[in-house]
């Protein structure tokens, strides 16, 4: 047993006021119980054990239960010199100068939620099954597949499958996975490409609405956090659509990592908690790997299960993008009161809509959706005094075909 001033606590910090207090447990709907700290309340902390086995069992409850569990900073600390902890964390949690010091005493609770994945051994495969797809081992090396489906991730190329129809072959293109079921066998998955996504049947229970189809129609992810039910649990998972098949695909969000810094720029809380709600952020002066500096669009993809890079700026689009493709028109960096960013000027001049509040005009302030017209000789407002989130929808409805109209005329 612990002496009394060997005896450790956990310090809770809620990160939206800084304000910290003592955990004594949690409660039935998965919110933290906690105290002042303040030695008068000591009898109702929660005390650490040798073997931290109630550390452990906390972090695992706190991570699937909390709603919001990025909305916290944990800190092992002295339970006899709490009172002086709290009141240093406070005062230099937020210090870059003091984040090495921070990292000493600080919990990361996903680490105590690491999932445990059994590896895949190349002896698991049903390589028979395989070949009656018309794919080979010496197939899956060439094209460096094998490696990413034995780390049950698709392969990252579409590969030509063969199928077979009213008893007639033919040949279709698809990626494969690797997946374990609950017996622990092996089973191959396939995932055909599809000519668009059908953005119009139920996902895991998940209704998109009018916004969501624009969100992932013009950048490939929803824009947000989803609710899904998965095998009768709902759990909150970002979603995004394969670009190589236009299916839908999710992930945990618990199994993301949001870092501190990215590409050698660090990331404000700000930041970090939009990329954990599935928001965008937009990045400058970032450190590609030979050393140039780059800017862009950054989001979580559960595509690739990590952070994605859209380029925006001008150097980067003449290499992915020819300038024929944008439409030549000058737009203004403020919008009746309102800063147009980089992206959204991107996202005008390759004919998609946006949709922005707060604008103002003639002292009203209003919302709106807007495009560049098909003339392009102005901007489209398609505005109203929206009252909620329906209406919004409705109006976002009728522009799901025009952004594909646009996209499709371009090409021709």
């Amino acid at each position: 047993m612990k002496k009394e001033e060997e005896k450790e606590v956990l310090l809770v910090r809620e990160k939206e006021n800084n304000n910290i207090k003592v955990v004594t447990g949690m409660d039935e709907k998965g919110d933290v119980k906690s105290v002042a700290p303040e030695n008068k309340n000591k009898s109702k902390f929660l005390l650490l054990d040798n073997n931290n086995n109630v550390l452990e069992n906390f972090m695992k409850n706190f991570w699937n239960q909390c709603k919001n569990p990025y909305g916290y900073d944990f800190f092992k600390v002295p339970a006899i010199d709490v009172e002086s902890y709290a009141a240093q964390i406070k005062q230099i949690v937020d210090e870059p100068e003091a984040k090495e010091v921070i990292s000493t005493i600080k919990v990361e609770p996903s680490q105590y939620n690491k999932p445990t994945y059994k590896p895949i051994s190349e002896d698991e495969i049903d390589w028979e099954q395989l070949n009656s797809l018309g794919i080979t081992k010496e197939t899956l090396e060439k094209t460096k597949c094998l490696e990413n489906l034995l780390n049950y991730k698709k392969t990252p190329i579409l590969l030509s499958i063969k199928a077979e129809c009213l008893g007639q072959p033919f040949y279709t293109d698809a990626r494969l996975s690797l997946r374990r079921d609950d017996q622990g066998k092996v089973n191959i998955a396939v995932h055909p490409h599809r000519h668009k996504p059908n953005l119009n049947v139920p996902f895991f229970g998940l209704e998109l609405t009018a916004l969501d189809k624009l969100s992932l129609l013009n950048t490939g992810h929803l824009g947000r956090l989803a609710d899904l039910n998965i095998k009768g649990q709902i759990v909150q998972s970002f979603v995004s659509l394969d670009k190589l098949t236009n299916e839908l695909v999710a992930v945990r969000a618990d199994k993301i990592k949001i870092p501190d810094e990215l590409k050698e720029v660090p990331l404000t809380q700000k930041q970090q908690q939009a990329l954990r709600e599935g928001r965008s952020i937009y990045l400058t002066d970032m450190v590609s790997k030979n050393g140039s500096l780059f800017s862009a669009k950054v989001t979580v993809s559960a595509d690739t299960r990590n952070l994605s890079f859209e380029f925006l700026n001008n150097e980067k689009q003449s290499k992915n993008q020819k300038n024929d493709d944008l439409i030549d028109f000058k737009l203004p960096n403020t919008l009746l009161g309102k800063e147009l960013s980089e992206e959204d000027k991107i996202k005008l001049r390759k004919g998609e809509t946006i949709f922005l509040t707060g604008l103002t005009k003639n002292n009203k302030v209003f919302d709106s959706f807007i495009k560049i017209s098909n003339d392009q000789k102005k901007l489209e407002f398609m505005s109203k005094n929206y009252q909620n989130r329906e209406e919004i929808n409705r109006n976002a409805e009728s522009l799901i075909s025009s952004s594909n109209t646009n996209k499709t005329q371009r090409k021709i």
